[in-house]
């Protein structure tokens, strides 16, 4: 869930005891619950099917409990990239989609007029 999500990230940005980064990804979650569009991308992301991916959650878990964070972050930066490539496979659907409907509309338009 969103807010399960929410806290794992949290739960990381504190245990790093830095207030920065802490002010940071709070900033970051309530932006992405408070601001209009972003709820309404966030809503449009999840529509196509890009969502929290619990394994890779996991690992940076794991990469933490053993204390390693050159693995930790490998992990983060996979996880951060891996939502950052769901986020553009979700819009260039949309984006497509509307090319579609455009080209779509322009032959009906010039149909009709062929046919006039």
């Amino acid at each position: 869930s969103e807010d399960a999500d929410r806290r794992f990230h949290m739960t990381i940005a504190r245990a790093t005891q830095n207030s920065a980064m802490i002010a940071m990804v709070e900033l970051l979650w309530d932006t992405r619950t408070r601001s209009p569009q972003s709820v309404r991308f966030l809503e449009h992301v999840r529509a196509h099917g890009v969502k929290p991916i619990i394994k890779e959650h996991a690992g940076i878990l794991d990469a933490l409990r053993q204390r390693d964070p050159q693995a930790a972050r490998q992990a983060m930066r996979y996880h951060l990239g891996s939502v950052i490539e769901g986020v553009l496979q979700a819009t260039e659907v949309e984006a497509v989609e509307k090319a579609r409907a455009a080209v779509a509309a322009q032959r009906r338009r010039f149909a009709g007029k062929a046919d006039g």
